[in-house]
């Protein structure tokens, strides 16, 4: 314990369902409702509804979610630097 150098940690209970995951995070609150949202359907759904469905919109939103974690994680790799990459 002398390695955490008096910082306080939460040790959650592990659960393959990640809805349950984050409820046992928030304890000791009562959680009500967890809802897991995936971007990349809700947008399939959103551009669905209004232009009909679309497989290759749905590849093209994936291919630009995964860029925009790409480039996130490349700004935190060079924030120590005080540089971006955006």
């Amino acid at each position: 314990m002398s390695e955490l150098s008096g910082e306080k940690i939460d040790i959650v209970d592990y659960s393959d369902d990640p809805a349950e995951m984050i409820a046992h995070a928030l304890s000791p609150a009562r959680v009500s409702q967890v809802m897991i949202v995936d971007p990349i359907a809700r947008a399939g759904d959103l551009w669905e509804r209004r232009w009909g469905y679309s497989p290759a919109m749905l590849a093209v939103t994936s291919i630009m979610r995964a860029q925009a974690i790409l480039i996130a994680e490349l700004d935190a790799l060079l924030r120590p630097y005080e540089l971006t990459f955006a």
